[in-house]
Order: C-alpha cells, then structure tokens, then sequence
C-alpha cells in the first residue's frame, strides 16, 4: 500500500474501568514496527484513573473520547462512533485490557494489498493472570475457510456450534470500506457482543487471510464478559447464524447437505446445554426447574438414548432426587468439567432458564 495523509490503519480501542491495563495496551501499538496508524480510545464512562492513565501519553496520533457509560448492550454503539471517526484504509480492534505483538500490524497489513481481502486475523494468545494460557483457535482452520475462498465460505465454519468464530477481535483487521458497506459493526439487540455478528456478515463482502501465528493477546480476568456470560453469548450466536442463514441462504456456497449437518450440530449441542442445564439445577437444589431443563432437551433432535436419559434424570430431579450418581453410573464427564470451555469460560447458568429457548428449522 502506498503512503497517504491519513494513516493506513485506525485502531478501535473501547476500554472501561482498565487503569491497571490500558498502559500496557497503549504501549503495545507505539511498539508497533509498522506507524502509519492512528488510535481512536473511546473511554465508556470510567470510574477509575482509566482516562488519566491514557492520557498522559503524548503522541499525536492517539486521539481521545470520553461517553457516558454505555456497557457492553451498547458495544456497537461504541465501535461505530470509533468507525465514523476513522480516517484509515484499514481498522484494527484492540480492546483497552488487551495488548499486541510488535510485528503484528506489519504482518497484517500486507494482506490487504490484494483488492479482494476484506478481512486479516491470526492466532490469539489467552492470557489469565499475566500469564499466557494457551492459543485460540485450537485448530487451524481449512484452507478453504481461512482464505473463505469462494466468498462466504468461512460462514460454514462460524455458525457451527463448537467453532464460531476464530477470527478474535484483538487479532483481527478489516477493510474500512467493506465494514461500512455492512452498516458497520453489528450487534442485535439479544447479544452482548458485535465480534461475531459482524465477522459473519464480512465473510460476503471478500476474501479473508489466516497467519498461524500470534498476532494479538488476550487477557481473561472475572469481569470479563465472556467468562460470565459465555451460555447467553452462545444463545445468541445461534440465533443469529439462524437468522443470517434464513436471510443469506442465497449467497452462501454451502450445500443444503451442510447446512444439514450443522443444524443437527446445533440440536446436539443445544440438547447437551438443556441436560447440563438441569445437572447444574439439580445440584443447586432447584430440582423442579432442573426437571423442566432436563425436558427441554426434546425440543431438539438428538439421540434417542441422550433424550431417554435426559427424561429419566427430569424424573429424578421432579421426585426431588439428586441426578449426579446417576451420571456417574453412566460414566459421563463430571458437571464442571463438561461445563467448561478450553478458554476457560463456563457454558452454563441457572440464569438461561429465564430466557425463551430459540428452536427452527434453518432453510425454509
């Protein structure tokens, strides 16, 4: 790419209450090999020294916001005040708490010297504690996926339960243009994050490009939104692929035997989320709802014996009986570790009862 009056590349940077991480954040871009950027910090309404702390770096390619605190219902809100602020060819995501490798926007940007490519992203390192805990995606993805070549290919990968998305928000980076083309960043109003929505809808806009190689960090602590609230991001995210699928079958070179697969994906594991659901209840001593739980595993299509054991455990819990030795007996994978993603996010909580279950067919 040849050099312009505005930077090549504006960084989204939301961050609330990170005092102790926006330094390392902030430090991690002036780091940056590659310096043709800018970045746009929109403070949601802190009530600590995190608008101090960023501040007190001077350098002129930084600009600052400051909002009323709009929380994470509100995200996209957020990173679209970011996008129409932008002045760059190309938008990198980094999130106040999380930080980059050096030669991350070096490497990234060189994908976009092909017209077609509308998306970059990479390996992201976990990070918990200050300590690095493994990479995500586990899996590098096909070829076919990763370039998402023919367009709209990687969709397949990402409204498939257990995948979802490997294109991570601190390693990814898009075109501006094609990010505007879709409205700009995405987040309907039953879910609590824009990542997904939005990286679904560009997998129609152009080819994407995967580095199997670390290209952004990302920190995990208790407050962060996915480790809480992982069960209700997974909900949505069916709804959405649901959604996008009925609205965008014409458009994406997937068979209907695919989309087959995936939805009979999706019934397994929303069937597993009930029975989990109500092995949680149950050890919780609420023994009605886990009974009700358990039942709403046949709302899905599944194995014939996971449902008959799932009515059995409804009749245990409904006579007020513990369902945990049952499972042993059966020698299925204890309650927490089941619960229990590789990030270390738990997929469950009691609070998914009081959320209607989404359930349809995927193609008309």
């Amino acid at each position: 790419m040849s050099a312009s009056r505005n930077p090549i590349v504006s960084i989204i940077t939301p961050t609330y209450n990170h005092e102790g991480v926006i330094g390392p954040c902030i430090e991690s871009v002036l780091s940056q090999t590659f310096t043709d950027w800018e970045m746009i910090i929109i403070d949601d309404g802190s009530t600590d020294g995190t608008a101090e702390r960023a501040r007190s770096y001077k350098d002129d390619r930084i600009r600052f916001f400051t909002q009323e605190n709009k929380g994470v219902w509100k995200l996209a809100e957020t990173y679209n005040f970011a996008l129409h602020e932008a002045k760059g060819d190309l938008v990198a995501i980094l999130e106040g708490d999380d930080y980059w490798p050096e030669d991350k926007l070096a490497i990234q940007v060189l994908d976009f010297e092909s017209p077609e490519v509308v998306l970059s992203s990479g390996s992201t390192q976990i990070v918990k504690d200050g300590s690095p805990e493994g990479l995500t995606p586990v899996k590098t993805p096909a070829e076919a996926v990763a370039n998402n070549r023919p367009v709209g290919r990687a969709a397949m990968h990402m409204i498939s339960p257990g995948s979802l998305t490997y294109t991570f928000p601190v390693s990814t980076v898009l075109r501006t243009a094609a990010l505007r083309r879709i409205g700009g960043f995405q987040q309907p109003s039953y879910m609590l994050v824009v990542d997904f929505p939005t990286f679904l809808r560009m997998t129609l806009e152009g080819e994407f490009r995967f580095h199997d190689r670390v290209l952004g960090c990302w920190r995990r602590h208790s407050s962060s939104v996915t480790l809480s609230r992982m069960s209700e991001i997974v909900e949505g995210a069916y709804r959405y692929a649901f959604e996008f699928v009925r609205t965008y079958r014409d458009r994406l070179p997937i068979s209907d035997a695919e989309l087959d697969q995936i939805e009979n994906r999706w019934d397994e594991q929303n069937a597993m989320a009930c029975i989990l659901r109500g092995r949680l209840l149950n050890r919780l001593g609420e023994r009605t709802l886990a009974a009700k739980a358990f039942r709403e595993a046949n709302l899905y299509r599944t194995g014939r014996r996971t449902l008959r054991i799932a009515q059995i455990a409804a009749a245990l819990s409904g006579a007020g009986l513990p369902v945990d030795p049952f499972y042993r007996l059966l020698g299925r994978v204890p309650l927490d570790e089941a619960m229990t993603l590789h990030t270390g996010d738990t997929t469950i909580s009691v609070d998914d009862m009081k959320r209607e279950r989404v359930v349809g067919r995927w193609r008309a």
